[in-house]
């Protein structure tokens, strides 16, 4: 945990571009500090999520909602980010998290545009909101925190739904190196 004019200074630089707040948004960025309880993946994740937004009334939503959070369940505060993406984008994020951490970007993304997604806009989404990176060498990178948020995503998704087994019937065939018959 960061001391708060530490974390201030972080959550600026994601939210703001800048290393203090606003004077408009100085208490609402006090407050997200207060609220994140100064975690920096939870600093960074939420400040690049609002980021994009100019409503103080938004960010007042989001401080609500990840005040409502124990200080111990970071995954839920990295969740807001994910929660606040579009469904496609969601998709690649779980893609990511299961499968192609460390992978270069091209095979993944000609995947997805298959998937009719559009994974180079949902890749600068995710990259602006700080979920993964794009390494210098075109790696993707994603924190282990937010890796396991993925993961337990899908996870959630199979017991909630059992009919949605596909990344886990995939994971299964690369473990066993067998084919799964149709």
């Amino acid at each position: 945990m960061l001391n708060p004019d530490d974390a201030l200074q972080l959550f600026s630089s994601y939210a703001f571009e800048n290393e203090s707040p606003s004077q408009a948004f100085r208490e609402l960025s006090v407050e997200v500090v207060s609220a994140t309880d100064g975690v920096p993946l939870a600093l960074v994740v939420i400040g690049s999520l609002l980021h994009k937004y100019k409503d103080p009334q938004v960010w007042k939503d989001i401080i609500k909602r990840s005040a409502k959070i124990p200080f111990d369940a970071v995954n839920d505060r990295l969740r807001i980010s994910y929660d606040n993406l579009k469904s496609d984008q969601k998709q690649i994020f779980l893609d990511i998290a299961c499968f192609f951490i460390g992978t270069e970007k091209t095979n993944p993304i000609y995947m997805w545009d298959a998937c009719e997604y559009c994974p180079r806009w949902a890749l600068a989404v995710l990259c602006s909101r700080s979920l993964v990176k794009i390494l210098d060498n075109d790696q993707i990178w994603m924190h282990d925190q937010l890796k396991d948020l993925g993961r337990d995503i899908v996870c959630e998704d199979i017991l909630n739904d059992p009919k949605k087994c596909s990344r886990k019937e995939a994971t299964q065939v690369v473990k066993s190196k067998k084919t799964i018959s149709a």
